[in-house]
């Protein structure tokens, strides 16, 4: 994750402080405080709608999608901390004048897109819940969003939308307002996928190789780079497992892990037509001349798209380690990277094999400082191997995993809500 991105987004919650700051004589403190943590959140929602419309741009500040999702996920785990937090401290503050019908139903509003958030946020962690149900719930975040802003512009204040601090905070408010339109409604006619027809499709044991010819021009991607393959209104992300070519044909190779994937081995036929996004990702061919390549399962592809662009005559010294349960079921990639420029090595865990620093200094024949690692396959292994040295690496996931006190804390809240409601 780009540090740029963090800066920006920790300077634009900080911004608005001051002028709270210089509220303090005036107002009850407390309540100030709520206000600006109801800022925040409105804040740091406008962020997360930038961040999810995938612009060009946003890769070059927060880094590449991989990290943009995860960076999603906290933004939202923050901003709904944040609202949680402005619901619980109270926020009246006496002497402002008249609740008029607006700020009642402003009210209301506020308490709809905090409760309407967190169970979105909770669906969101928890990966369990299936990911078509979680997509199209997904996308109600932006019309919560705009509750909260309503929330916002109408709500009594101890300043006015005209102040500086007003007009900062209604800059996010349409800022996500934008970006939630543009989401809705314009983002299918911008970010148009390429339209391909199925050339061949080979079943590798749980995996399916899906060889893709453009109708048109087709996408230009680099070695490495990952698109949204889209077939029977449902897309998800893999990595095109292959370089790129004059033909700009692709190739794709993908574990059956859920219905999605499943499907494309059995109801995709040769001469079907599918959509692919435009290329994402910065997972590309490093430029350092002794090399070490590490890949998990499935995440060999990468890799194989990789090797496929050496040339002959490089000057790098690559290893690559491929760790698998038994070489019978991956024989297709095998005898492929044999074929490359690359030094292989199986590490077959049917044969009580495994990949440690020991076994990766004895084989590189080199001290392991020297060595830019790359890697791709299961989390658990990337981050045993991260004890040893530095690895290059692009974790795309569109659901990141359950984070366990966040779920806690939220429904720890909940539960005293209801009891405070029953009370009154």
């Amino acid at each position: 994750m780009r540090p740029l991105g963090l800066i920006l987004i920790l300077l634009a919650v900080i911004f608005p402080f001051p002028y709270y700051v210089e509220l303090f004589p005036r107002f009850d403190n407390e309540a100030l405080f709520s206000h600006y943590l109801g800022s925040i959140a409105i804040i740091l929602m406008a962020i997360s709608q930038l961040i999810s419309t995938r612009f060009p741009g946003i890769q070059l500040i927060f880094g590449g999608l991989d990290q943009v999702y995860l960076l999603h996920k906290w933004i939202g785990i923050f901003a709904v901390s944040a609202m949680m937090l402005h619901d619980t401290i109270d926020a009246e503050i006496k002497g402002l004048g008249r609740e008029t019908w607006l700020a009642d139903i402003a009210e209301e509003s506020g308490e709809i897109a905090l409760y309407g958030l967190l169970i979105l946020g909770m669906l969101s962690l928890i990966t369990f819940i299936p990911y078509e149900l979680w997509k199209k719930t997904h996308k109600f975040i932006g019309a919560f969003f705009v509750l909260s802003a309503f929330h916002y512009l109408y709500i009594l204040k101890p300043f006015t939308l005209l102040d500086p601090l007003g007009l900062y905070i209604m800059v996010f408010c349409i800022l996500g307002l934008v970006c939630y339109i543009y989401m809705l409604v314009f983002s299918g006619f911008v970010d148009r996928p390429s339209a391909y027809k199925v050339a061949n499709t080979v079943m590798l044991d749980d995996t399916v190789e899906l060889s893709l010819q453009p109708i048109g021009k087709g996408i230009k991607h680099k070695a490495g780079q990952f698109a949204f393959l889209e077939f029977n209104g449902e897309k998800h992300p893999f990595t095109i497992a292959c370089g790129p070519n004059s033909q700009r044909e692709i190739k794709f190779c993908v574990k059956a892990l859920g219905d999605f994937s499943r499907s494309l081995g059995t109801e995709l036929k040769v001469g079907d037509r599918v959509s692919v996004s435009r290329p994402f990702g910065h997972f590309t061919l490093p430029k350092a001349k002794t090399q070490c390549w590490i890949a998990g399962g499935i995440g060999i592809t990468p890799f194989l798209a990789w090797a496929e662009t050496l040339k002959p005559e490089q000057d790098k010294t690559i290893h690559l380690f491929y760790c698998i349960r038994s070489v019978e079921e991956r024989v297709p990639f095998v005898n492929q990277l044999k074929q490359s420029n690359v030094s292989l090595h199986i590490i077959d865990s049917a044969k009580g094999q495994r990949l440690n620093a020991r076994l990766l200094e004895e084989n590189l024949g080199t001290d392991l400082k020297n060595v830019k690692f790359s890697f791709c396959g299961p989390k658990a292994m990337r981050k045993a191997l991260q004890n040893d040295f530095k690895l290059s690496y692009e974790e795309f996931e569109m659901r990141s995993g359950t984070e366990v006190s966040f779920l806690a804390t939220a429904i720890k809240w909940c539960i005293a809500k209801i009891l405070i409601l029953k009370r009154i």
